[in-house]
């Protein structure tokens, strides 16, 4: 029995000799193993750090472009949109009932023929032209004065014939400004400025990072301007123009006559969503290691955080909508004068004790304390970070006193510009009916005088001088009358007519015969009156232009990092000519659809997009880490690819608002 054992038992052993042979030498192999692999592992550490530090480098140190650079290379998204328009002349593209795009019979046009137009003529240019502006931009502008004359040639043959019968399709009415009679209406223009401006920062956050965009354009240090610098305060401006202040409802706000506990909830729903946006994005940052520049906002903060600070700070100022102008013009003063002041520095810290500190530790860029610089814009705009909070943040924290004024600006401009152009309308029906009124009782004296002098004739039967004077009377009144009823239908047929559909959605529709709109007649005589208008919109952009550029050199130079009062005026006076440029080139083709279907899609969901863009940079970043290696033909590739994406998904979540945006007339549409 013990035998059968110990055969068992070395049996076993000889059976499990191999593998512990093999266990063996695998043990003394593991610390090579182990060594190779660490080493690995620090090569690889070696190379993402030295990687990281070329890409901190590529993006760092950026002094900054012109003024007229920057305006140049937007102007790419204005020109883009009017060769869009001048196409669509050209093609006798016309809006029908609905706000439906139709051709020249009346058929509707397929509505990926139409979005991909748009995006080939709205957005492709902008992102070409962040590339190579100085060849693009020129290009655009000779290719639109080439569509504009064609255009004309096109509408000025066309007329010449009689038109294609469409006895069941009936024209939108003309509406380049919107329903200009009804205050808080929607208006194409401020539809079309918002979505190019979202789609040219959505392009730009990933175009940046490759080395065929210019650094110059690039986001600047700590003074100068670049394209890059527009996003954050562009994005502020244009909600602000839209916001719920514009149309006279600052009754609704926190200070009102509401409870403090349902003004609070409501406020709390406004601002959830962005606190949850900022805290996910920092968290996310943090976790993936992702490389942000420290100097855009701070190590925690973000822009989202700006956006639900300012959201605060706006909705508990108790400000009337009249006087936010002037209000975001003293918050911007007082901003400028805290960044600037060394006396404020002096005071704030005390005299004394800023001395004896600056005395034992020193004055320079180097210290991360506060009491160590000048000023407090030359702390916030200082490298070095204390381990406070605040020191950590400087940027994100001391740069809302200039986002609540520019936020303020944007809110009196918005108001100005909304019953500016409601009054302007009105003067000018005022006007046209008056013009109607004059003709109809000058036709009335005529024929008043024309019969009197029949009469007269009838009395001196024998006066051959008093029937000329009769038959001369006579024909004038008939011609003034003829006057009279000419103008008189033609005012009849400028009116325009309220359809509704199945679901009671208004459409604004023409009178005209055979339903197809003349984009010339109007219930105010015509777009005199909006061109008078758009002087305005110059002269206040030209106003805003002039302050940046005394701000920028006799006060401080632009900053994004503080948003100082030159950065916020420049952004008004920039962002005012982009509109005054958007809305001339909608008043030159009156006729065309008010605002492309796919600024349409964008504009209804600013927001989502935005982030959708950024969660698509972000991924794009994190997979190629090394984008500002690849070539320019890369680079062009992916920014294209990338845009189609965005544009997809403001297609996907504003599919239901594309098809009713020019259906509803009376409603806030922004």
């Amino acid at each position: 029995m013990a035998g059968k054992h110990s055969r068992g038992f070395h049996g076993v052993c000889h059976a499990l000799a191999p593998g512990a042979l093999v266990l063996f030498c695998l043990c003394l192999s593991l610390p090579h193993v182990f060594a190779d692999a660490s080493n690995a592992i620090a090569d690889r550490d070696a190379q993402r750090a030295l990687q990281r530090a070329r890409k901190v480098a590529f993006h760092s140190g950026n002094t900054g472009t012109t003024f007229s650079e920057v305006s140049l290379v937007v102007l790419a998204g204005p020109v883009g949109m009017f060769i869009r328009r001048a196409v669509d002349v050209n093609k006798g593209v016309r809006v029908t009932f609905g706000g439906i795009v139709a051709n020249d019979r009346g058929k509707p046009l397929d509505a990926v023929h139409v979005v991909g137009k748009d995006f080939l003529w709205c957005v492709l240019p902008v992102g070409a032209a962040m590339f190579h502006p100085l060849h693009v931009v020129p290009a655009l502008v000779l290719l639109a004065i080439v569509s504009y004359a064609f255009a004309q040639h096109t509408v000025k043959t066309r007329s010449k014939r009689a038109p294609y019968p469409t006895p069941h399709v009936t024209d939108s009415a003309p509406a380049p400004m919107g329903a200009v009679s009804r205050v808080g209406a929607s208006r194409p223009y401020l539809t079309t400025y918002r979505a190019s401006m979202t789609i040219a920062t959505s392009v730009a956050i990933l175009a940046v990072d490759f080395a065929a965009f210019p650094r110059r354009l690039g986001k600047t240090h700590a003074h100068g301007v670049g394209l890059m610098d527009l996003g954050a305060g562009s994005f502020l401006f244009a909600n602000a123009l839209v916001s719920r202040r514009r149309g006279g409802r600052a009754e609704k706000d926190f200070f009102a006559n509401q409870g403090a506990t349902r003004a609070a909830r409501r406020l709390a729903k406004r601002v959830a969503p962005l606190l949850a946006l900022a805290l996910a994005r920092a968290v996310s940052v943090t976790s993936t290691d992702y490389h942000v520049p420290v100097g855009e906002y701070g190590k925690r903060w973000n822009f989202f955080a700006t956006l639900a600070a300012v959201l605060v700070l706006v909705d508990v100022a108790p400000v009337p909508p009249g006087t936010s102008a002037a209000f975001g013009f003293a918050v911007l003063l007082a901003h400028q004068w805290a960044l600037s002041s060394k006396r404020m520095w002096s005071i704030l810290a005390g005299a004394s004790y800023l001395t004896e500190f600056r005395k034992e530790v020193g004055v320079g860029e180097g210290n991360a304390s506060p009491w160590a610089h000048e000023t407090l814009g030359h702390w916030v705009l200082a490298d070095p970070r204390g381990d406070s909070f605040v020191s950590q943040n400087k940027e994100g924290i001391f740069s809302l006193p200039g986002y609540v004024g520019l936020f303020f600006l944007g809110v009196g401009i918005g108001v100005w510009m909304e019953t500016s152009l409601v009054n302007a309308g009105r003067d000018a029906r005022k006007a046209v009916n008056a013009e109607l009124e004059s003709l109809v009782q000058k036709a009335t004296r005529a024929r008043e005088m024309a019969l009197a002098a029949a009469q007269q004739a009838k009395e001196f039967p024998s006066g051959g001088e008093f029937r000329a004077r009769a038959s001369l009377k006579h024909k004038d009144a008939t011609a003034a009358e003829a006057q009279a009823v000419t103008a008189t239908k033609r005012h009849r047929l400028r009116q325009a007519v309220e359809r509704f559909d199945n679901e009671n959605l208004i459409s604004v529709v023409t009178s005209a015969p055979g339903g197809r709109a003349d984009p010339h007649e109007t219930a105010e005589g015509g777009w005199v009156w909006a061109w008078r208008w758009l002087a305005k919109l110059v002269g206040v952009c030209a106003f805003f232009w002039a302050a940046a550029l005394a701000c920028h050199v006799l006060v401080e130079p632009v900053s994004r990092r503080s948003a100082n009062g030159a950065y916020c005026l420049w952004i008004v006076g920039f962002n005012m000519q982009t509109l005054v440029l958007i809305v001339a080139g909608s008043l030159v083709f009156p006729g065309s659809l008010p605002s492309p279907k796919l600024c349409q899609a964008v504009n209804r969901n600013l927001l989502p997009i935005f982030l959708f863009a950024n969660v698509l940079t972000g991924a794009v970043n994190f997979l190629y880490e090394n984008l500002f290696e690849k070539s320019n033909q890369v680079a062009y590739v992916a920014v294209t690819i990338y845009a189609l994406a965005v544009c997809a998904f403001a297609i996907a979540t504003g599919a239901d608002e594309l098809a009713m945006e020019n259906r509803r007339v009376g409603r806030k549409a922004e």
